[in-house]
């Protein structure tokens, strides 16, 4: 069996050519008829969403344990997603107003610039200290808790 016959299109363009017909179809339909690619894809959109809702069973098993809703909504970490989402937005808006809507040196772009580039920072130190900040607080409440012959790991824990 040669490696040819394990492929899977044709060594025509005939799948090229039956694709660029039919976009080129529904864009010529009228003038406006570019928007009705969003139509089509939308449509297959819904064929997919309803194969898959009909035809995809998978098993359910999971080896996460079951959470409250209040667990769930920080373990998608809300504090860091405001400082990400703040920082990159007010970045990219004063990246679009610069030099076009506004002069560089505006304060329009000079005030979201610094706050997001701030935020950005933030962000970075939030998910450094986060990420390590347990290790950090055990460690400063075993030192500060020496003096008093407490136990650290009862208090940072607890």
């Amino acid at each position: 069996m040669s490696n040819n016959s394990l492929q899977c299109w044709p060594k025509t363009d005939q799948h090229r050519r039956v694709g660029s017909l039919g976009a080129g179809a529904a864009t010529n339909a009228n003038p406006a008829g570019w928007r009705n690619i969003f139509w089509i894809q939308a449509g297959f959109f819904a064929l997919t969403v309803l194969g898959l809702l009909a035809f995809y069973h998978p098993k359910r098993e999971s080896d996460f344990p079951r959470m409250s809703w209040k667990k769930v909504l920080w373990a998608c970490d809300p504090i860091g997603s405001l400082f990400f989402i703040v920082g990159t937005t007010l970045n990219l808006l004063a990246l679009d107003w610069a030099g076009g809507v506004y002069p560089w040196h505006d304060k329009h772009v000079v005030a979201p610039l610094t706050i997001g580039l701030v935020s950005l920072i933030a962000f970075a130190l939030y998910g450094e200290i986060s990420a390590e900040g347990f290790r950090w607080m055990w460690l400063i409440c075993c030192r500060m808790e020496r003096k008093r012959r407490w136990s650290c790991r009862s208090r940072v824990l607890s």
